[in-house]
């Protein structure tokens, strides 16, 4: 979000979800991030969450954490770590318990065995040579989402945040002659 508000150039207030916070609750997360404003939003009605934006340049929901454990060859730990952050279990209240047994392990062994295919995959010439791209990749594609959508935002939203901050003033104006208009 910081890196697009620069770009575009608007104010932007960075209000982290909590750890776990699969549906965050953006009303108050709003409401937070408006408290303690010493300034008047530039447009009051505008708001983009973030929420959804990074798929598409990788490395969606890791966190420091769990490359530290991978990196030091703690595959089930940082697949523990990855499912506690993201609240990824199975209820045993699903199922039987019979049954629950039998399935508790697969999500993580499924998980497991990914990891290790693409480990293996980027321990190969073609493997290292797309982590040395992907950083590249991920680099141009922003740049290029920017010079698509900047322009289009421009278009779009400047002429409608330009209209609401016109219709603020004025309603300040009149708000100010009553108030000088009663003393």
């Amino acid at each position: 979000g910081r890196y697009f508000a620069e770009r575009v150039e608007v104010t932007h207030r960075e209000v982290p979800k909590a750890s776990g916070d699969n549906v965050p609750d953006y009303s108050t997360l709003m409401a937070d991030a408006r408290g303690g404003q010493t300034f008047a939003p530039e447009r009051p009605n505008l708001v983009w969450s973030g929420e959804g934006g990074s798929v598409g340049l990788g490395h969606v929901h890791l966190g420091r954490r769990i490359v530290e454990l991978m990196r030091e060859g703690r595959t089930d730990a940082a697949i523990d770590e990855y499912f506690e952050r993201e609240n990824v279990y199975l209820s045993p209240r699903l199922l039987r318990p019979e049954i629950f047994e039998a399935v508790d392990g697969i999500i993580p062994q499924g998980v497991r065995e990914e990891l290790a295919e693409v480990t293996a995959f980027y321990r190969t010439p073609v493997g290292k040579k797309t982590a040395a791209f992907l950083p590249t990749l991920s680099a141009k594609a922003q740049d290029a989402f920017i010079a698509v959508v900047l322009p289009k935002f421009r278009e779009l939203v400047m002429p409608v945040a330009s209209a609401e901050t016109e219709k603020l003033k004025q309603k300040i104006s009149v708000i100010k002659k009553k108030s000088s208009s009663n003393e």
